[in-house]
């Protein structure tokens, strides 16, 4: 390609580089929003697979007969549970909201060692 020296100016300008701008320009533009919205997602889902997990040891612990523990840290957040034995309800609350899971013990097949 041809460069050009501008009216008024001293130096030259490439016309490659003005299109290679454009493009990390344009390319910037579409790319940093999708990034933003997957690390939230990512962040998000990260949330609710500790909200289960919290969750699946509580019921595995309800299920061999004992009783729940009532705090636990998972995936950087702290849980808090409480477990009512009369409506069999689970309630599981964590740093950014509630997640309630209706346990019945009785239906939970249980391994021994």
């Amino acid at each position: 390609m041809k460069s050009t020296k501008l009216n008024g100016s001293s130096g030259y300008m490439l016309f490659e580089s003005l299109i290679a701008l454009a493009m990390v320009s344009i390319s910037l533009y579409v790319l940093i929003p999708h990034s933003v919205q997957f690390f939230t997602t990512l962040k998000a889902a990260g949330a609710e697979v500790a909200y289960w997990r919290v969750a699946q040891d509580q019921m595995q612990v309800i299920a061999e007969g004992g009783s729940p523990i009532g705090s636990q840290a998972s995936g950087g957040l702290l849980f808090i549970t409480t477990w009512n034995p009369e409506t069999a309800q689970l309630v599981v609350n964590g740093g950014d909201g509630t997640e309630r899971v209706e346990v019945h013990a009785e239906e939970i097949q249980t391994e021994g060692p």
